[in-house]
């Protein structure tokens, strides 16, 4: 029953699509209101999908997982956490209208632990999504350099390979 409700939660929220009015950007609050109640844990399984989906920079996994700690659903409850993903969500939320409501609902959730937090922590929960960015940032741009990389040495594979075949063509036309 839950999978079901999840499903229909996401398939308004593609419904709404990139919609700006305050109906589009309230949708995410919805959807966290009508899943809690049958959601009391997370699956090790689910959990690894969302970390696995953060650590490519999804910012709905990271708005998954700052619900998971702040609710402590299947983890140990963890305000700094929870204010890390939301953060995390906030910043990597596509911009134009397509992210508003994605980031407008992180930023709320992220002001909402902040109620529970001590200033140092809240510090201490930026600092650590700070460095994840820009590890993130960094492992983003090896991941470009690796692929020109692979396209230069492909082009250069096949300059070879042409040199190669035309080479072998012309010393069997001079047989």
């Amino acid at each position: 029953m839950k999978r079901i409700v999840l499903f229909c939660a996401y398939v308004v929220v593609a419904l709404v699509g990139s919609g700006t009015d305050q109906a589009t950007a309230g949708i995410f609050d919805w959807l966290e209101e009508l899943a809690d109640p049958g959601i009391k844990s997370v699956s090790p399984g689910d959990l690894e999908l969302f970390r696995n989906r953060a650590n490519d920079g999804d910012p709905e996994a990271h708005l998954a997982l700052g619900t998971v700690y702040e609710k402590g659903l299947g983890v140990p409850q963890s305000w700094a956490r929870a204010h890390r993903h939301f953060n995390l969500a906030s910043a990597l939320s596509p911009v134009g209208p397509s992210g508003e409501s994605a980031r407008a609902a992180a930023k709320r959730r992220m002001a909402r632990v902040e109620e529970r937090m001590t200033p140092a922590q809240v510090g201490e929960a930026q600092s650590d999504a700070e460095s994840w960015m820009a590890s993130f940032e960094r492992r983003r741009q090896a991941e470009a350099l690796a692929r020109a990389g692979m396209q230069a040495f492909d082009q250069k594979a096949a300059q070879a390979r042409a040199a190669l075949d035309g080479f072998w063509k012309g010393l069997k036309a001079g047989e």
